[in-house]
């Protein structure tokens, strides 16, 4: 199974790699809608940002460090890891495959983002260079603001799991969550709404990507349902395992 999962992420990741080159033109007038609308975001920078900095409070600044925290990469490559190990452990192929889809999303959304990352340049809002400063090819994590790492992990985190769940209870509560990190983030100084806003794109397009290319998992469809029903006039229950 491990050798199985590790062979069809990189088949993911090829995929993923590949897509574009698929697209169909509506494709990439999405695309570019897209972009273009990242891009319109940052004249709303400065506005966002003024607006965040005067709700600064004690009482925020302790509320604001759950977000921080559901976006770092640790925590989030020891939950996939957790959830993908319990599932190998019990025999749930469901779980399993819910914690391969995570580390999945984790490693190629990160991917895209460290090239925009270093492609962009951008200097973090707390340098005081403002929105406009981009191309510093500096290897200093302060001109690696566009796009957000943090947005990034939490969005791919957040969409592997709505999907997997498929609960619009738990879909709020995860993108709620992180919606949260997009505000530390900004709350913080580290970014600015616009970086905010390609981050949450890539963890969104990235974990829909992988969990769309897994709709039909042979070990999870080969797991057996069992069905219960009465028999003999309702005196006795009958079970039955369909594979």
């Amino acid at each position: 199974m491990i050798e199985y999962d590790f062979c069809k992420s990189l088949d993911d990741g090829y995929n993923i790699l590949k897509a574009p080159a698929g697209f169909s033109g509506k494709e990439w007038v999405v695309t570019g809608a897209v972009l273009g609308g990242t891009a319109l975001t940052m004249f709303v920078d400065y506005d966002v940002r003024n607006i965040v900095r005067r709700s600064h409070s004690s009482t925020l600044d302790d509320i604001t460090e759950a977000g921080k925290y559901y976006g770092e990469v640790v925590p989030a490559v020891s939950l996939s890891a957790g959830i993908y190990t319990a599932g190998l452990i019990f025999k749930e192929r469901s779980v399993s495959l819910t914690g391969r889809l995570l580390a999945e999303s984790l490693l190629y959304a990160g991917t895209v983002n460290v090239i925009f990352k270093f492609l962009f340049s951008r200097a973090r809002p707390y340098m005081n260079k403002g929105n406009t400063d981009f191309w510093n090819f500096n290897l200093n994590n302060d001109y690696y603001s566009l796009p957000s790492g943090h947005i990034t992990v939490a969005f791919a985190i957040s969409t592997v799991l709505a999907e997997r769940i498929d609960n619009v209870y738990a879909s709020v509560g995860l993108y709620g969550l992180s919606a949260l990190t997009a505000y530390q983030r900004i709350y913080s100084d580290n970014h600015w709404f616009s970086d905010t806003v390609l981050g949450a794109v890539i963890g969104v397009v990235i974990g829909h990507a992988v969990v769309k290319l897994n709709d039909c998992d042979c070990f999870e469809q080969s797991m057996p349902e069992v069905l219960v029903f009465p028999v003999n006039g309702g005196y006795t229950v009958g079970l039955t395992f369909r594979f």
